[in-house]
């Protein structure tokens, strides 16, 4: 499993880029960014999909890493989620690695969000946060009506 995984996994990047932060700013901006989420969750600044598409969107921003940034920031984002007892994201129930229709449509809403209108990021998560809670009461109510 783990053959394909690069050297410098876990490891801040030590260059530019053409998107992201400086790298000598990376580690303030990762910090940032998790007190931030942190006052976000206290003050339940925002509805829990929309915290986590906000955080996901300034990770990869930040692009602390060479190569697979989305795919850590998409991580990251369903594990806050995780940990606060919601349910994950679907991402649009694609890896988004290929080039494909859903990975142009993410990047041109990543793209909108990083110009400050995350509507379109949001709405497929929206829609399936909707059907993961009702696909949640009817296991519960089956549940209830057959002991």
């Amino acid at each position: 499993m783990f053959d394909q995984t690069w050297r410098w996994a876990g490891v801040y990047r030590r260059t530019g880029t053409n998107i992201g932060v400086p790298a000598h700013q990376i580690s303030e901006g990762v910090r940032n960014l998790c007190l931030n989420v942190c006052t976000q969750v206290e003050f339940a600044a925002y509805p829990w999909p929309e915290i986590a598409v906000r955080f996901h969107r300034d990770l990869v921003w930040i692009h602390p890493f060479e190569n697979g940034n989305g795919r850590h920031a998409r991580l990251a984002a369903d594990l806050l989620l995780t940990y606060h007892g919601q349910p994950v994201l679907s991402w649009g129930q694609s890896r988004l690695v290929a080039n494909d229709e859903t990975r142009r449509e993410y990047l041109a809403a990543l793209r909108e969000a990083d110009q400050g209108d995350y509507s379109r990021l949001l709405r497929s998560h929206s829609l399936n946060l909707l059907l993961a809670k009702a696909g949640r009461w009817c296991n519960a109510r089956k549940h209830l009506s057959n002991p």
